[in-house]
Parts: structure tokens; sequence; C-alpha cells
């Protein structure tokens, strides 16, 4: 699979200095770039060759009796646009491939070491945006909230969404507004580093696992997302990659 970054389209990142380089391109932060976080974690990972064949094991978990024929593109920090707003969801890495019957397939990758979803859950995310608004009216933060819980099929202050977590919104939507695709892929990898906090790492389980809950149905291979709105089939993987192994291994 050829892995490029959106600013350089043409020239595949191939070790980790090219990827570290087009990442901080992205970012404007150094800082995010660190061994056993989650941005350097991805590049290892499938930098090392390992990645690609896990992550079509775990997708063939879930396309069954239609498995990948190959992983043609990823693009690192890959904008899927889910409204007319600012600020699309980034996913950390998008992926396009295709099965052995010819469906085209889109993956959103969502890295973790132990990051949370966001510090914000749709309640705190909305109070905010409620606040913004009446400071700055020209705001379309709170529009962006009232049209995911529309498209989500609830009401902002809905008791069973106000916790969840603002981030995971933004995950699902994005990825099941990518165009020019069958099927649509949501892919959490947690890497187990060096850097991996035990709490942290179970705090995002649960909020992964509560968003699954109330959004999605148990399905093969992972999960199915059940929103009356989205006509296509968006599915939800989630795979845990021990990296602390690995680095232990080197030494």
């Amino acid at each position: 699979m050829k892995i490029v970054s959106p600013l350089n389209p043409s020239q595949p990142l191939t070790d980790l200095s090219s990827w570290r380089d087009a990442f901080v391109a992205i970012d404007k932060n150094p800082g995010h770039w660190k061994e056993g976080r989650s941005a350097c974690s991805l590049a290892r990972y499938f930098l090392s060759g390992k990645g690609e064949a896990e992550v079509i094991t775990a997708l063939n978990g879930i396309l069954g009796d239609d498995p990948v024929e190959c992983l043609e593109r990823g693009e690192i920090e890959c904008l899927c646009p889910f409204d007319a707003y600012r600020n699309p969801r980034r996913q950390d890495m998008g992926i396009w491939g295709r099965t052995k019957n010819g469906r085209r397939f889109f993956v959103g990758v969502e890295a973790k070491v132990d990051e949370p979803f966001s510090d914000d859950t749709l309640g705190n995310a909305r109070e905010k945006a409620r606040r913004t608004k009446i400071e700055k009216p020209k705001s379309r933060a709170l529009d962006r909230i009232h049209g995911l819980c529309d498209w989500f099929g609830v009401l902002p202050e809905d008791e069973t969404v106000r916790d969840l977590r603002y981030q995971l919104f933004h995950f699902t939507k994005g990825t099941a507004d990518v165009a020019d695709v069958n099927i649509r892929i949501m892919l959490l990898i947690t890497f187990r580093t060096s850097e991996y906090d035990t709490e942290k790492g179970e705090g995002n389980a649960t909020d992964w696992q509560a968003f699954l809950n109330r959004f999605f149905v148990p399905v093969t291979g992972g999960y199915g997302l059940d929103v009356d709105k989205c006509p296509s089939q968006v599915f939800a993987v989630e795979m845990t990659v021990d990296q602390l192994a690995r680095e232990e291994n080197k030494r």
C-alpha cells in the first residue's frame, strides 16, 4: 500500500523521518510526535510491514465472504468533511481499498495509546458552543452539534447521549460521508507502548463501548451503525497492538 501525505500525494512515506516531517507539517506541533505516543506508533506499525497485514485480517472479520483484495492507498491526517462548516474530521489515516468482488471501501483510522477521545462530551461541547454563540453570534459550532444530533436521530439534551465523547460523533459522521465507496469502516487501533497508562486506556475503552452501545449493533467481526439517516454500510472495528513487547524485543 502506498502511504502519502495530503500535502504531497505523489511522494510515498517510506521511512520514519519522512512520515514525521509530513505529520509535523500538517499538525504544526512537533511536540505531538513522540516515541510511544499515537502518531509515532502508527507510523512505526505500518512502516514495519506488520500494519497492513494485521489490518487486512481485522477488516476481513467484518467483510466476511467478500474479503480484502488489496489496500490501495493510505493518507495520513486525512480530512473527511461531514457538514458545510470549517474543521472537518481529521482521520489519523484514511485507507482506500477493494474487496475480492470489486467493492470499494474506506477505512478511517483513529490511533490511540491512551489519549482521550477529546476532552469534551457532547453535553460539554454544547454548553461551550452556546456560550460562544452569545459572545460570537456568527459562530456555527452550535449549528454543527444540532446538525450532528439530527443525523444521529437524537436530541442534544438526551440523557443517553450527552455524556458520550464528542469526537466519536465526528469520527462516525466523517467516515460515513466519504464518497465513491461501497463500505465505510471506522477502525480504532490502540497501541500498548511504554507510554500506555492502564487507567486512561480503560477509560477510553469505556467511552468507545458506550458510544457503540448507543448507535451500533453487534455484527460478526465488529459493529454495524444503526442510524436511520445513514443509508450506507458503516462498520466499527477495533484492534489492540502490543508494541511494548516489540520494543522489548529490540533491546
